[in-house]
C-alpha cells in the first residue's frame, strides 16, 4: 500500500508516491555533499520534471524516475554561451536516476517575479527572454543530435498519442464530443507537424 503524504510534505511531491519522493530527496542529498552543499540549507526550487534544490552555492536536479541525463548535460554544453545556462559541475546516475549539479544563479524565477514588476520591466523581461529563444532556434542545425525527435513529451507515433489521449480522457471523465475534439487535436498535430520548419525549443525538443 502507497503511504499518505504527511503534513509536511513538500507541494510539488503531493501527488507522488512519498517513499519515492523520499528516496529522490536521499539522493540529492548525497549529491549535494559531493559538492560542499547540505541539503537541510538549501531550499526546494519549482520544477516538476525534476526535482531541484538551490543554495550553497549549487543547484542540485535530480530524475524523478530511473532515467538519465547524460544527454541533456551534452546538450547543455553545446548551447550558444549567450543562452547563460549556469555552469555544470557534474553530473551522473545514482540507482538509475539521472542528477546535474550546477553552480548557484543568483535570481529570482521570472514566474515569482512577475507581479512584482513594472510593465516597462514586463516587457524588457519578455524582450531579453525572446532573444535568447532565438539562439536556441538559430542553433538548431548543430543541436539536432543532442535531443530527441518529440523531446519525451508527444509520443512519436499517432497511435501512442491517440491511445493517451484515451487514458487522459477516461482519467478527466471527458463527454463523448470531448473526446472526439481531444482526438481531433491529436490528429492534426500530427498531420501539421511534417509541414512546418522544426526548431529546437526550450523542452529540447525540435
Amino acid at each position: 500500500m502507497t503511504p499518505e503524504p504527511s503534513a509536511d510534505t513538500h507541494p510539488l511531491d503531493q501527488h507522488r508516491d512519498p517513499s519515492e519522493a523520499a528516496r529522490v530527496r536521499g539522493m540529492a542529498a548525497e549529491v549535494a555533499a559531493r559538492f560542499g552543499g547540505d541539503l537541510a540549507r538549501m531550499r526546494r526550487a519549482n520544477g516538476y520534471s525534476n526535482a531541484t534544490w538551490v543554495g550553497d552555492g549549487i543547484a542540485v536536479r535530480v530524475a524523478h524516475t530511473p532515467v538519465g541525463m547524460a544527454r541533456e548535460a551534452a546538450l547543455v554544453r553545446a548551447l550558444p554561451r549567450g543562452i547563460g545556462h549556469p555552469e555544470i559541475l557534474g553530473e551522473g546516475t545514482t540507482e538509475g536516476h539521472g542528477w546535474i549539479v550546477t553552480r548557484e544563479v543568483r535570481g529570482q524565477n521570472l514566474h515569482e517575479a512577475w507581479p512584482t514588476l513594472t510593465a516597462a520591466e514586463q516587457r524588457h523581461a519578455i524582450r531579453r527572454l525572446w532573444a535568447r529563444v532565438h539562439l536556441a532556434h538559430d542553433a538548431s542545425p548543430s543541436l539536432r543530435t543532442y535531443v530527441a525527435a518529440h523531446g519525451g513529451f508527444i509520443p512519436a507515433a499517432l497511435g501512442d498519442a491517440a491511445a493517451a489521449a484515451d487514458r487522459t480522457a477516461a482519467a478527466l471523465g471527458l463527454s463523448g464530443p470531448r473526446q472526439s475534439r481531444l482526438h481531433a487535436v491529436v490528429e492534426g498535430y500530427f498531420r501539421a507537424a511534417p509541414l512546418v520548419e522544426q526548431c529546437v525549443n526550450h523542452g529540447a525538443s525540435p
